[in-house]
């Protein structure tokens, strides 16, 4: 699946969560595509969007969190680090 850049930021979020891939494999896949993006670019562009999103987050964790019982899951996750992987827990409540 090629990471199209039609604007650059949709496309940096289409190919961010829909191939999990490092921040360093999507600035080489689009320097493939002639578009030179730096990892500090690419990390900037999430902590934007994390920003921009944290409303509709506080609602979303304010709803599960007025509910009278929870559901939690642990699950393992692979995580590449330079070298190795190591491994990350993603944690989900649900109401």
């Amino acid at each position: 699946m090629s990471c199209r850049v039609v604007g650059q930021v949709p496309a940096f979020w289409r190919c961010c969560c829909s191939t999990a891939q490092p921040l360093n494999r999507q600035a080489e896949r689009f320097a493939t595509e002639g578009v030179p993006l730096s990892l500090s670019t690419l990390a900037d562009q999430v902590g934007a969007a994390t920003a921009a999103l944290m409303p509709l987050f506080k609602l979303v964790e304010a709803h599960v969190m007025a509910a009278s019982r929870l559901h939690g899951d642990d699950t393992t996750v692979p995580v590449l680090a330079k070298g190795r992987t190591d491994t990350g827990r993603l944690w989900v409540l649900c109401a």
